[in-house]
């Protein structure tokens, strides 16, 4: 809900707002691209892990050529429409989507910061 605070939007009683800022994902949030993020679904779920550490770096690698990247899961609901749309086979996992291109830094919801729990909270520091 803060993130529609931040949008200035108040769910109670903005049913239509909260819609249009859902759909903003399958707009891309307006970037010039959107890249998602596929694997060979006779891969180990093992794989994951390799394209997570992937989306990592390539999103810290865009970051420093200032571009902004937003990874999305939504989109990746509704796979059949991706392939139909892109042509991507049936053997592929769609695992994600990433939104590309130069941030505005003047829209409301790039302001939006989600909340973070303390390191300490889950990481256990022994020998340390």
């Amino acid at each position: 809900m803060r993130r529609f605070k931040t949008l200035g939007i108040d769910p109670d009683k903005e049913q239509d707002k909260v819609v249009a800022s859902y759909r903003n994902n399958f707009k891309f949030f307006d970037a010039p691209c959107a890249i998602f993020i596929a694997m060979d679904k006779t891969l180990t779920p093992w794989s994951v892990f390799d394209c997570g550490a992937f989306v990592h770096g390539f999103l810290l690698a865009a970051h420093a050529e200032g571009l902004g990247a937003c990874p999305q899961a939504m989109p990746t609901g509704y796979p059949n429409t991706i392939r139909a749309e892109l042509g991507i086979a049936d053997n592929l996992a769609i695992l994600l989507c990433i939104s590309l291109g130069y941030p505005d830094l003047g829209m409301p919801l790039n302001q939006y910061r989600s909340l973070r729990r303390d390191i300490n909270e889950y990481i256990r520091w022994d020998g340390f």
